[in-house]
């Protein structure tokens, strides 16, 4: 499997089917379908489709060149970090104060309760920060 990305030359949106289907070899449009039975199911794709779009960078296979997510120095915090470090990361990065990205967290759970998979798989995506940082 390649490396996940955003696809440039296979894109209706943003390109994250056309990516995914390059990095899994699956084709998109079968993805394309998944993604939306999953909206359709309860939301959660869409969701899901976001965070993709913020977190993978983009790679054009036409001229081998991967541009940089705009998100690409958005990392895991070890320093501010009570589960994980999504939160402590998340603050880093925008220049917030933690407590305020652990209150819209809490507040996202209460609301319908897709705040706990969204951080489950901002965990997964974003990369921790290296002792340098």
């Amino acid at each position: 499997m390649k490396k996940l990305h955003l696809s440039a030359n296979d894109r209706k949106i943003a390109g994250v089917c056309g990516g995914l289907g390059e990095s899994t070899g699956v084709h998109s449009d079968i993805i394309r379908a998944v993604f939306l039975l999953s909206i359709l199911a309860g939301g959660m794709g869409i969701v899901l489709y976001f965070i993709l779009w913020m977190v993978l960078p983009e790679l054009d296979f036409g001229t081998e060149t991967q541009n940089q997510s705009i998100f690409s120095n958005l990392r895991r915090s070890k320093s501010e970090k009570m589960l994980a470090g999504v939160c402590g990361g998340i603050a880093k990065y925008l220049d917030w104060d933690v407590s305020i990205i652990r209150l819209l967290l809490i507040v996202i759970v209460l609301a319908g309760g897709v705040g706990i998979p969204v951080y489950i798989i901002l965990w997964i995506l974003i990369p921790l920060e290296s002792d340098s940082e």
